[in-house]
């Protein structure tokens, strides 16, 4: 995860191009990333999702996440590999 506002890691020059290159370099791989609305932070409902995801190794419901309140953008539905 990686917020949108974050200024000492801009999302543009990190995040986005380091989820680029994994996947062009794992083509066979399923990547979880999703940006928020903040800078550069981990809000609450971004750290229990990937707290589930991790700990359960289920597929993460973008709905689910969505229903908590967050404004972060979910990623698709994914499992750990």
């Amino acid at each position: 995860f990686h917020g949108t506002k974050d200024q000492l890691f801009p999302i543009d020059k990190t995040a986005r191009p380091i989820v680029q290159q994994v996947a062009q370099r794992l083509p066979n791989s399923q990547i979880s990333y999703q940006e928020h609305q903040g800078a550069h932070e981990a809000p609450p409902a971004v750290v229990q999702q990937g707290l589930e995801w991790f700990l359960n190794d289920k597929p993460i419901s973008p709905t689910k996440f969505a229903q908590k309140g967050s404004t972060a953008a979910p990623a698709p539905a994914a499992r750990r590999t």
